[in-house]
């Protein structure tokens, strides 16, 4: 059920998406030309995401591959921009140079990061901004991902259960996004926390180790 449901989830957004362009290409709301670019963007996006549910399902393991912090950022990027100019939401970025490389699935990992980004623009009004934050800590051996929102945070009440699959506040939700996104990042040996926002909102952040840091069983 939690397959079916995390390849559901991660497939409905850029189809609504896609659906929504065509739509709009139909009633000449928008140019031919960067719409059929849109159109094929957004449906490399559904083919990534089933390719790399076959492979997991197939292989029982993640495609792990040496990348670079600024070509999962760039990628993060194309994936989250269209959405964020649709919401009139101002995205900003704050990407470290010289960060360590990276043993990483780039198709789930940036599915996972995109997942956590939208929540972010979800719970932020129209007008506001959505920080995305990359680093290095602990003496070069973890790299760190902060995704800062300016929504209205989450009640104390609901941290113990915010990650749980099927768990969700919003109507219309399936509550499985950010349990597929942790479910991801443990896949990394990677670690995913939620903490209050100075002002208000919630800032999410992954941490992964770095290419050939050795992290020992839990």
């Amino acid at each position: 059920e939690e397959m079916a449901g995390s390849v559901a989830h991660a497939v409905n957004n850029p189809l609504q998406a896609l659906l929504g362009t065509v739509e709009m290409a139909r009633q000449q709301m928008i140019e031919k030309d960067l719409a059929l670019a849109r159109i094929h963007q957004l449906a490399q996006r559904v083919e990534r995401v089933v390719r790399g549910t076959l492979r997991v399902v197939r292989s029982g393991h993640m495609e792990l591959e040496t990348q670079t912090c600024r070509s999962l950022c760039d990628r993060l990027m194309g994936e989250i921009e269209p959405r964020a100019r649709q919401a009139q939401i101002e995205l900003v970025w704050k990407i470290g140079t010289g960060l360590p490389h990276l043993s990483a699935d780039s198709t789930l990992f940036v599915a996972a990061l995109t997942g956590i980004v939208e929540n972010a623009l979800h719970v932020t009004p129209r007008g506001g901004q959505v920080s995305i934050e990359a680093s290095s800590v602990r003496s070069g051996s973890v790299v760190r991902f902060c995704v800062a929102d300016q929504g209205p945070g989450i009640p104390e009440s609901l941290h113990a259960r915010i990650l749980e699959p099927f768990f969700t506040t919003r109507g219309g939700g399936t509550g499985l996004g950010l349990s597929i996104a942790n479910g991801i990042i443990q896949g990394h040996k990677g670690k995913l926390r939620f903490d209050a926002r100075p002002g208000g909102g919630t800032i999410v952040t992954i941490e992964l180790p770095a290419e050939g840091v050795f992290v020992p069983a839990p």
